[in-house]
């Protein structure tokens, strides 16, 4: 399977704006912050530099122990890329590590929105939007993002 890409969006109007007019919207990750109470999706843990499980860790604190009751997650220094524009990579590799008789996980239709656009030449959309990015002098880090 060659690999493609899915934009999903709550509003289809912003999905309709990027297929005929070609406009890209990115947010910072504050607005996503901010606007959570207004339906935004934000996760907590975005932008991280670590994330820690729990179970076994404590602190001790002024001499006393803590246990930790929650995984956690730190950002270490500022962050240089706040921005964030999410895809999801639809490829073999994507689809096998789905379980069950679901072609997609359920955390897209969960979290992501009830609307998509398939970009079926990955490479030729990123080296385009990449380009762009370049010339508008923007920098920009692009990496999979694996949930757990």
């Amino acid at each position: 399977m060659k690999t493609c890409l899915l934009k999903f969006s709550e509003k289809s109007e912003y999905l309709s704006d990027f297929v005929e007019n070609g406009h890209v919207y990115i947010n910072n990750v504050e607005c996503f912050r901010k606007h959570e109470k207004d339906g935004y999706k934000y996760d907590y843990h975005e932008l991280a530099s670590s994330y820690h499980q729990h179970v076994g860790a404590s602190t001790t604190l002024d001499g006393r122990k803590f246990n930790i009751a929650e995984p956690f997650s730190m950002r270490h220094g500022d962050v240089k890329f706040s921005h964030i524009y999410c895809l999801y990579t639809l490829s073999d590799e994507s689809i096998q590590r789905v379980e069950g008789n679901q072609t997609f996980s359920k955390k897209l239709w969960d979290d992501f929105g009830n609307h998509f656009v398939l970009i079926h030449d990955a490479s030729e959309f990123l080296n385009r939007l990449l380009t762009k990015l370049k010339k508008m002098n923007f920098g920009y880090r692009a990496d999979h993002v694996n949930y757990f």
